[in-house]
């Protein structure tokens, strides 16, 4: 069964790319922010350690402050 959804996800992976791209272009999301709003970076990577967090909501968004705290004072 595997196989099988990963060779529809393949071939569905262009259509469902353009129905993505364009309900970003729609709000009037600039061009070169349509990438970035997928999660490919537009700036170089910081040298040394990096933690990324993603959080979607206030809710999500406090939960991970308590985590990020800690790990600063693990790892400054």
């Amino acid at each position: 069964l595997y196989p099988l959804c990963r060779g529809a996800s393949t071939l569905l992976a262009p259509f469902v790319w353009s129905k993505v791209a364009g309900k970003l272009r729609q709000p009037g999301v600039a061009e070169a922010r349509v990438r970035e709003r997928l999660g490919h970076a537009t700036l170089p990577r910081p040298a040394g350690r990096l933690a990324w967090f993603h959080a979607a909501s206030v809710g999500e968004s406090l939960s991970v402050l308590t985590l990020i705290h800690r790990l600063g004072e693990a790892a400054p």
